[in-house]
């Protein structure tokens, strides 16, 4: 059961995670595809999180776009929405300007191939099944 949250969100539950402790102070909407890189503001690309797993789903897109190599960070959920947001971004052209929570990453590993290109971190890192709730 998802906790309901109070205060300047209440009546807004957070879709990314099954439950929280302690409480989020705020929830928001992330945009799938990000504004910043095309995407629309419409309901079949948003979905409401907590700042954590909004943040969390950043952090992971600027990731795949920057081909780190990462392993598991994240839920397989924050995993699949940012792999979501990445390949509506290439397969929209690569529009607009990446989103990044971070203007640098620790390195894991060496810098991989193109996204699209075999041994790229779309490739190896552990991304849940197409469907994946």
């Amino acid at each position: 059961m998802k906790t309901p949250i109070y205060g300047p969100t209440a009546g807004k539950l957070c879709e990314v995670h099954k439950y929280h402790w302690p409480k989020p102070i705020r929830i928001v909407t992330h945009e799938i595809l990000p504004q910043a890189m095309g995407g629309l503001v419409i309901p079949d690309n948003q979905i409401d999180t907590c700042d954590t797993g909004h943040y969390n789903i950043h952090r992971l897109l600027g990731m795949l776009i920057k081909d780190l190599a990462r392993g598991t960070l994240g839920t397989k959920y924050e995993r699949k929405l940012a792999l979501d947001g990445y390949r509506a971004w290439v397969n929209a052209g690569k529009p607009g300007r990446p989103v990044f929570e971070m203007t640098s990453y620790p390195i894991i590993g060496e810098p991989l191939h193109g996204p699209t290109e075999p041994g790229s971190i779309a490739n190896q890192v552990e991304w849940p099944e197409p469907g994946y709730e």
